[in-house]
């Protein structure tokens, strides 16, 4: 009578499927974090925009409200372009 032989361990069939299972989850992981990251950056700089108009936004409601009227005199604010050869072009 033969006994049958005990084999302690894994099949070549077995570890290539738990290798090929292992880089699956790697590869899912690795893709969701990426997406992630992405995600996160894109949002950050959207924020950061946001931020910077909220502040000229405000500024510019600022200057608004600061805005003094002055009644219309001829002369007071006009505007003189000068062409000298030496000098140059000028504007006061």
């Amino acid at each position: 009578m033969k006994h049958a032989r005990q084999y302690t361990g894994f099949s070549l069939i077995e570890v290539m499927l738990a290798v090929t299972l292992l880089g699956l989850l790697v590869t899912s992981v690795s893709v969701t974090w990426n997406a992630a990251l992405n995600g996160w950056k894109r949002s950050s700089r959207m924020t950061e925009i946001f931020q910077r108009e909220r502040i000229v936004m405000s500024t510019l409601a600022e200057l608004t409200q600061s805005i003094v009227f002055y009644r219309v005199r001829d002369g007071v604010y006009d505007i003189v372009a000068t062409q000298d050869p030496t000098l140059g072009d000028s504007i006061s």
